[in-house]
């Protein structure tokens, strides 16, 4: 079994109140379960092996108390270290949904795509995609993220398009002027 810094991927699935071990891909309810060789195909180095918060998506959490941010919520209690250092919290955009969804893999080093989709990364979405499905990087873009076959993003453990987070980038991505038109 492949690992990360002396960690191996897995997956469990729920039935009842234990959680059971699943080796190999398969359905549980609504979603893919990966199979444990697959666990490292966004699981990157590059990403530091785990996929999940990051400082800079937390920002203000209306509390019963009141609105406050988030991280300085979890140092009040404990739960991180008092000497973080300042981050600029992700809005609620289309880039802020690529750095969550795409960005453990699509930043340097992190797969075979020269891609960056981190939320400080410049982007021409304009320019011509390394991979097919479109004329532009945008339109690449929305194709790999709308669809559900070969070619889908993400790769793994989904069957279903978010349609809220495809929305969100058909209306805020930047247009492309049409390559019929430049001539």
């Amino acid at each position: 079994m492949p690992a990360i810094r002396g960690y191996a991927g897995y997956s469990y699935r729920w039935e009842g109140d234990d959680a059971l071990w699943s080796s190999a891909s398969r359905r549980s309810g609504e979603h893919i379960l990966p199979a444990q060789g697959e666990c490292i195909q966004c699981h990157t180095e590059a990403a530091g092996g785990v996929l999940g918060l990051e400082l800079n998506q937390l920002g203000d959490f209306s509390y019963e108390a009141g609105v406050y941010d988030q991280v300085d919520t979890l140092q009040y209690i404990g739960v991180l270290p008092a000497d973080l250092q300042e981050v600029e919290p992700l809005d609620g955009s289309a880039r802020a949904w690529l750095h969550a969804n795409c960005s453990g893999c699509h930043r340097p080093d992190g797969s075979n795509v020269e891609l960056d989709l981190r939320f400080e990364a410049e982007i021409d979405w304009c320019a011509p995609p390394t991979l097919g499905m479109g004329d532009t990087l945008r339109a690449a873009l929305l194709a790999r993220v709308g669809t559900r076959n070969a070619g889908q993003m993400p790769p793994l453990a989904t069957d279903q398009v978010d349609l809220e987070g495809l929305e969100l980038l058909q209306a805020e991505l930047p247009s492309c002027p049409d390559p019929e038109d430049s001539g």
